[in-house]
């Protein structure tokens, strides 16, 4: 069902997941999403480390 609405590459991270003619959302905020998820998660893992 994902697959007919957000396209064949939805489970991709970041730019290559996104299909912008069916999530209408620009690859630049997918990037900017992706990037800052990133910094956090490595944020939070780096502190727990410690």
């Amino acid at each position: 069902m994902k697959q007919h609405w957000l396209g064949p590459n939805y489970t991709k991270p970041g730019v290559d997941g996104n299909d912008v003619t069916r999530t209408n959302i620009p690859d630049i905020r997918v990037g900017y999403r992706y990037e800052t998820i990133q910094d956090e998660l490595l944020n939070i893992f780096s502190s727990v480390a410690k």
